[in-house]
């Protein structure tokens, strides 16, 4: 291949980067392979999740694609139906067998990533045995409880919603984030009444 280069740029420049992109894209191919799991049929399972294309993805039942990271987006096909509050979708993929535990791109699990979403999607997941109590793997290390406290809806008040369905399903209320914070000292930080006694509430059980 050295000489090939050589060769090219003693003749023409242009010649020779028309030559090089075939060798770029084919480098660019396999390092995606490499790092990302990379293949054609799981991009296209992608593509068909992020335009909610059920039959689409119905099409695309191979286990070993479910649990590989689409490159574009950088997350699993599961956490890319989730964000897209798609539940069909999650409920296919979950009946396909992904594993529900695979951390996204940030480090939370399927059930910490659809905290903010559809109420129905976190009762899927939890149904589906989901941890009630898996923390991010890097930065606040926070649990889903927590970080229902500070998804916010019409900009004011948490999902407490979320909150009480994790506590239904035994969320643990003394959890701490990296920085020692627990969900109702959250709540408390965030000057959320309706969480707040919701969770001095569960404490009291």
């Amino acid at each position: 291949m050295h000489h090939l280069i050589d060769q090219l740029k003693s003749k023409n420049n242009i010649f020779y980067i028309r030559a090089l992109v075939p060798m770029i894209v084919l480098c660019v191919l396999l390092i995606s392979k490499t790092v990302y799991g990379y293949d054609t049929k799981l991009e296209h399972l992608c593509k068909a999740i992020s335009n909610n294309n059920i039959d689409l993805v119905k099409q695309a039942q191979q286990k070993s694609q479910y649990n590989q990271r689409c490159i574009q987006e950088r997350e699993t096909p599961l956490i890319l139906a989730i964000s897209n509050n798609n539940i069909k979708v999650v409920q296919m993929l979950l009946d396909f067998g992904v594993d529900i535990e695979q951390e996204g791109r940030y480090g939370g699990a399927a059930l910490y990533n659809a905290i903010c979403h559809d109420t129905n999607i976190v009762k899927l997941l939890i149904k589906h045995g989901a941890n009630i109590n898996k923390r991010l793997s890097e930065g606040s290390r926070e649990t889903p409880l927590i970080k229902a406290t500070k998804c916010f809806e019409n900009g004011s008040i948490a999902n407490t919603e979320h909150i009480k369905i994790l506590l239904k399903y035994g969320a643990d209320i003394n959890a701490k984030d990296v920085n020692g914070i627990t969900a109702l000292k959250m709540a408390e930080m965030q000057n959320d009444q309706s969480a707040i006694n919701l969770l001095r509430s569960s404490g009291k059980k």
